[in-house]
């Protein structure tokens, strides 16, 4: 089966749920880029135009995504076609020898971006066309929001070609006006073929309007189309059947390259599942206030530098470090019981007001309970993995060390925090 060649490790790992690798700020990174050699229009098959990041924080459920802007001027480390220094989109094209070396490149790839982005990235996932047309052929098309610079919408007629040869033949098959990604801003379906090329769509010549930010408008649309992709695959019932998911992935075959091993894929599935659209936060790397890069031109190429300086990235690491920060106790889905040990009626209900003051806490349950010779007026006990900035917060304004929820004899109630307030101290 594919699935034993698109991941590492051995095929009984698959029955296994081993967690995602992670940072040191708790953070599994994802490096996911795009060639196009299996498109036999594309000149250049091997530059990497596509390049996202994404950051998983397993235990609050959160992601991040991001992308690297195909532009920006790196040193290889090594001489390649384009010389000792270029655009980083030509690095895995020089390191993999032409697609010949995929491991070669691949790590080659995430390194660099490891370096300009200071985040330790663990994983990759090189796609290519095919695995975005069977990707969204799979789920029946996608809904994304289209976003124009202007109020028209967004159009591009690179792609007319797929209308007809004449003008004639491109409005009978492509109506209103014979072009082949033309949108009003809003809702829009797309079938594989039109979120493949709205992937790659960024106005770059002939008659277009409504992607001013070229490259940068392409970035923001793939992200969009990923986004959607996992929505639709959640909301169908593929992300719950791993049948599906492993039948999808034995189609993809060579089309999809990875590192992350067998034993992984009930995790990733998991954590697509559990991290919900809400919880995803898409980041602009050129919307950045103060600027991050500087635009240059470097031999007559139009290239971007890095704000901090050539080959300094301090400003780009810092910027998405601000960026990606520790869930905060809003974030986390805390839900609590407050018991009453006392015999002073109504302490768990008082305590019940004064948290919802708070609005990250939903209190779902008050009542009394024994606790004989209690030395101290409040006792907390979390699941200290599930809310940590919310156990944090809550020892901060009661004054105590939380204890964990194992500690609480016989609980087996939906929540991950309990207050236990009696009348001592």
């Amino acid at each position: 089966a594919n699935t034993q060649k698109l991941f590492k490790g051995g095929i009984l790992d698959i029955v296994s749920n081993n967690p995602l690798k992670r940072d040191s700020n708790n953070l599994s990174n994802i490096l996911v880029f795009g060639t196009s050699e299996d498109d036999t229009r594309h000149d250049a098959p091997y530059l990497t135009d596509s390049m996202m990041v994404i950051s998983l924080d397993q235990d609050n459920k959160l992601a991040y995504t991001f992308s690297i802007p195909r532009d920006l001027w790196v040193d290889y480390g090594r001489a390649c076609l384009a010389g000792y220094k270029g655009r980083i989109n030509s690095l895995y094209q020089c390191y993999s020898n032409e697609g010949k070396n995929e491991s070669a490149g691949a790590d080659a790839l995430k390194s660099k971006v490891s370096e300009v982005t200071g985040l330790d990235i663990q994983y990759y996932a090189h796609v290519n066309y095919t695995v975005v047309r069977d990707l969204v052929k799979a789920v029946d098309g996608i809904t994304i929001e289209i976003e124009g610079n202007g109020a028209d919408g967004i159009m591009d007629s690179t792609f007319d070609w797929r209308c007809g040869r004449t003008l004639a033949e491109r409005v009978r098959k492509c109506p209103p006006n014979g072009h082949f990604i033309e949108y009003k801003n809003g809702p829009a379906h797309l079938d594989a073929e039109h979120a493949l090329r709205l992937a790659t769509a960024r106005g770059s010549h002939g008659a277009t309007y409504g992607l001013a930010g070229s490259n940068f408008d392409r970035e923001k649309n793939q992200q969009k189309i990923a986004i959607a992709l996992k929505e639709k695959a959640l909301s169908i019932g593929t992300l719950t059947d791993f049948n599906k998911i492993t039948s999808l992935m034995n189609a993809l075959g060579d089309n999809l390259r990875t590192n992350f091993e067998i034993s992984e894929i009930r995790t990733l599935v998991s954590l697509g599942q559990d991290v919900t659209q809400d919880k995803i936060k898409r980041i602009s790397l050129v919307d950045a206030d103060p600027a991050i890069f500087s635009n240059a031109n470097i031999g007559g190429a139009s290239v971007l530098t890095s704000s901090s300086g050539m080959y300094n990235y301090d400003a780009m690491i810092s910027y998405i470090k601000d960026q990606i920060k520790p869930a905060s106790p809003n974030q986390e889905e805390a839900k609590m019981i407050i018991y009453n040990s006392s015999d002073v009626p109504g302490l768990a209900k008082i305590e019940s007001n004064k948290l919802s003051e708070f609005g990250y806490i939903e209190v779902v349950k008050t009542g009394n309970i024994s606790d004989a010779g209690a030395k101290s007026k409040y006792k907390l006990y979390a699941d200290k993995n599930k809310v940590p900035e919310t156990t944090k917060k809550l020892e901060e304004i009661y004054g105590v060390k939380a204890l964990g929820l194992e500690d609480l004899p016989n609980f087996n109630e939906e929540a991950n925090l309990v207050l236990v307030v009696s009348d001592a101290g």
